[in-house]
């Protein structure tokens, strides 16, 4: 039997939305159409979506003193996530201010609040209890790069598969590169990574091929409607198109498809096979407004591929 086990490090935020006809230009004020409060974070939003597809989780990340802990907490909870290894920082929780638009794109501001004090002294002391270990591990970038580049050295270290979302872009070692087996990237972050435009499947292509040269040994750019791109260090290579929904609210889509892609490949699918089952994930995402409320589990996601394929015969 596979093992599912899944060790995410990640961020933990409160999101505060708002919604809005067009985003405002610089300088210009204009009236909302209503605000909402959503637990998310890319670490939470991906340990949900991976624990909704059918992974084991242990998560590791912090929330601060104030009054959205418990909210975080419950939420978490909620979708079979233990929040034994969550640690308590004085001051704030991390928060995301979120602006939504009629054609469901988004514009996010992150406060990092207690994820930026998810140092690796602090997450050190927690790896020792967690009792059985880990398949794989992923990070994102919005807890502190030390933190991810100690926990890189220490996957390696025990053997882990590791999984890298670096959102928000930021400078990395490039010879971390050769330490991530999977790269989870969108066209902004593989620009940034990379130095070329990135905006369709060709230019993704060429990407990809740049960042396995830098060492990683799996690349998945994903493009919105324009699907996503994977490329292997075996030469294996897939565009993988998009489902086409009519986006209410794209927040979490990402770490949507970041946490269904991992779980079905740990449980032995091919790429091409989770990169599938991943996009539906995401456009079911992309379909209800908020956070994790919007990630749908396995059933709804097998459900939807099956509508999918009935529609296209």
């Amino acid at each position: 039997m596979k093992n599912h086990h899944l060790l995410i490090v990640g961020s933990i935020n409160m999101d505060i939305v708002t919604y809005v006809k067009n985003h405002p230009q610089i300088g210009e004020t204009i009236k909302s159409q209503g605000v909402s409060y959503h637990p998310g974070g890319k670490g939470a939003n991906q340990a949900v979506s991976a624990s909704l597809s059918g992974s084991k989780i242990t998560f590791i990340g912090a929330i601060g003193s104030d009054h959205f802990q418990v909210a975080l907490i419950n939420s978490l909870e909620q979708y079979g996530i233990s929040a034994d290894h969550i640690l308590k920082m004085e001051g704030s929780s991390g928060l995301a201010f979120i602006i939504v638009n009629e054609k469901g794109e988004n514009t996010i501001t992150i406060c990092e609040g207690a994820n930026g004090k998810l140092i690796p002294e602090e997450v050190s002391s927690v790896l020792g209890k967690i009792e059985e270990e880990p398949k794989a591990i992923l990070l994102q970038n919005e807890i502190p790069i030390k933190t991810n580049m100690y926990l890189l050295e220490y996957a390696r270290l025990h053997g882990m598969k590791t999984y890298y979302n670096p959102a928000p872009a930021t400078k990395m070692p490039r010879e971390y590169l050769s330490l991530i087996d999977v790269l989870m990237v969108n066209e902004s972050e593989a620009s940034h990574l990379t130095g070329q435009k990135v905006d369709d499947a060709g230019s993704a292509g060429l990407a990809s091929k740049s960042l396995i040269r830098a060492g990683v040994n799996e690349v998945i750019i994903t493009l919105g409607e324009k699907g996503s791109v994977y490329r292997s260090a075996d030469g294996e290579k897939y565009h993988i198109p998009a489902y086409p929904v009519q986006p209410l609210d794209s927040t979490a889509a990402g770490d949507t498809f970041i946490g269904a892609f991992i779980t079905k490949q740990l449980q032995g699918n091919s790429a091409e096979s989770a990169i599938k089952y991943a996009s539906a994930a995401a456009a079911m995402a992309c379909v209800k407004y908020g956070a994790q409320e919007s990630i749908p589990n396995e059933t709804e996601v097998e459900a939807f591929i099956a509508n999918q394929n009935r529609l296209a015969e």
